[in-house]
């Protein structure tokens, strides 16, 4: 299945070449849209500006410490920053997975890498982990080389590779078991196979373990933080990031090609395959909330799926009706679009231009269901938003330009944020949602500002995330008397009223804040557009769509009235 396309040596490297290409329109502009990503940033960037090296303040710092050094080290050696280093680190690692995993399928099944490619571009995670800032982009490529290595039968090279994988994320771990059937496939007796197995395994751990604590972090950390995040997550969470990762038509080719495959009753190959696709998704059964959770089993489900695109890439040049038919779907699904709005608020209205202008749509015809006008036609289909990515239902093609139109409205609202601050000096720039206060700093990072004192923790209510709070300032200076003053003010919950959340949190804030009023220092608060949620000119944080532009400007001054509720404890 798939050999007739095997004699065109020029098609597989064009192809690849056209899927390179195609995903960097998605991976720049070198900005990074996902909120956890930016908190790594600005952990990095506070120690690179002059700041303490505190990996017990940093973000899931004992999950990624390699990620941490590597983001470091980039921003050293080259002219980027370490938003554009993490950005870059994570397009390349997604064109190598994809070259290392057809690689790995083609020498497994023997199938034609054309057909490969095609499956593995089908599953929209696939390209999406290269575009937006992560860790799990470079740990599971570089995972990838080890099993790579591993079926060239070069053991020690492969578990050597294996081993440093942890480092950049430590759950890449929850593939390794595939490691067993693999030895197994490749001519092992199933003694030696567990005995090489459970070597690997011990000396991942020690390694893991070792490496983790001479960068200063603590592997048993990463425990209690997967059981904190298992009681977050909910069902339509992990409904989303499974969809948004192989995508309704990726799920179905995946089965056809395990049917496949087992009725060519290629048992040890199905167990390579399947295992590593099961225990990465029993690990995140409860936890995985976006589609990067399971790109460390994508590679074996592209292999899967690659036996039911082979069978229809046969049909097609046979002219088989159904294969055909099938294959029409398939087109149809990645290149059309049906937008229904399912609510009728205000809200809805004004968002409608915004997301016309960051989707191409060419609009074909319209129609009515459900007493809603529903569009239809070619171009991206409704955004939907995981925890993490945001992804397209249908019309897959324009993906990556949707991505760069969104990068590149961040980035001009960014431009426009800092130009508000041009000449002014002794100020504070308030900010609440953490997002909003990593890219304040790597914004004046890249402009030259550096830390001149820090302080962390000023003040923190007890109970857990996202209930408590941390006040956190830091001063920076531009070397040419101008001051800033960047704090964090504290967590703001979904569906929370800033005026609630200042009569919830102890006094300690208060304080604070009429502190700096007394100090006759000006008060700005920061909203830019790196943000899940909108604002509207109330303050009122209203659930919508991923990513979208605050109906208030970036800046502005915090009014008196609001420092006088506080006073007066209202």
């Amino acid at each position: 299945m798939g050999k007739g396309i095997k004699s065109l040596k020029w098609l597989y490297p064009a192809l690849f070449l056209l899927f390179v290409a195609w995903t960097a329109v998605g991976a720049f502009p070198l900005v990074n849209y996902e909120g956890d990503s930016n908190a790594v940033l600005g952990n990095i960037t506070t120690t690179l500006a002059g700041g303490e090296f505190a990996p017990d303040h940093y973000y899931a710092y004992d999950d990624q410490p390699l990620t941490y050094w590597l983001i470091a080290a980039v921003d050293r050696i080259t002219p980027l920053g370490p938003e554009e280093s993490y950005c870059l680190i994570c397009w390349l690692a997604m064109v190598w997975l994809a070259w290392v995993t057809v690689r790995i399928v083609h020498r497994l099944t023997g199938l034609s890498r054309c057909v490969i490619l095609l499956a593995w571009w089908l599953m929209p995670e696939s390209y999406a982990c290269g575009m937006y800032a992560n860790s799990a982009v470079a740990a599971t490529a570089v995972a990838m080389v080890g099993i790579w290595l591993l079926t060239r039968r070069r053991y020690l090279w492969g578990a050597s590779v294996l081993c440093i994988a942890p480092l950049l994320r430590m759950d890449i771990m929850s593939i390794y078991p595939l490691v067993f059937p693999l030895f197994c496939f490749l001519g092992m007796n199933w003694r030696r196979s567990l005995g090489v197995s459970a070597l690997m395994a011990v000396a991942v751990a020690a390694v893991a373990t070792v490496g983790l604590w001479l960068m200063g972090g603590n592997i048993l950390n990463n425990f209690g933080t997967y059981a904190f995040w298992n009681g977050m997550i909910e069902p339509v969470d992990r409904v989303k990031a499974v969809v948004g990762c192989y995508s309704i038509p990726g799920m179905l080719i995946i089965v056809v090609g395990l049917v496949m495959l087992f009725r060519r009753k290629e048992w040890l190959l199905a167990a390579v395959l399947l295992l590593p696709i099961v225990t990465e998704h029993l690990v995140y059964i409860k936890m995985g909330c976006a589609g990067k959770h399971f790109l460390y089993a994508l590679p074996f489900a592209a292999a899967m799926a690659s036996y039911a695109v082979a069978w229809l890439v046969d049909g097609v040049r046979r002219r088989r009706p159904a294969q055909m038919a099938i294959a029409v779907v398939l087109f149809l699904f990645e290149i059309c679009y049906v937008v229904v709005p399912v609510w009728k608020t205000n809200l809805y209205e004004e968002l409608l231009p915004q997301d016309k202008k960051r989707v191409p749509r060419l609009r074909l015809f319209s129609f009515r269901i459900a007493g809603y006008e529903a569009q239809a036609g070619i171009g991206g289909g409704l955004w939907f938003g995981t925890a993490d990515e945001i992804m397209l239902m249908s019309g897959n093609v324009v993906y990556p330009f949707a991505i760069h139109n969104l990068k590149a409205q961040f980035k001009n609202q960014e431009d426009e944020m800092l130009r508000f601050f041009d000449g002014k000096t002794d100020y504070v720039a308030v900010t609440i949602i953490y997002e909003s206060y990593n890219r304040f700093i790597v914004a004046l990072y890249n402009r030259g500002w550096r830390i001149s004192s820090e302080k962390t923790e000023l003040a923190k209510a007890p109970g857990k995330w996202p209930d408590n709070y941390t006040m956190q300032t830091m001063d920076m200076t531009d070397g040419k008397g101008h001051v800033i003053t960047v704090m964090q003010w504290g967590t703001i919950t979904p569906h929370t009223h800033v005026g609630e959340s200042v009569k919830t949190e102890d006094n300690k804030i208060t304080v604070f804040l009429n502190g700096l009023r007394f100090d006759g220092r000006p008060v700005y608060y920061i909203m830019p557009g790196y943000t899940a949620f909108v604002w509207d000119k109330y303050h009122e944080n209203l659930e919508a769509e991923h990513l979208l532009i605050p109906r208030v400007p970036a800046v502005w001054e915090l009014p008196d009235s609001l420092f006088k509720s506080l006073d007066d404890g209202r």
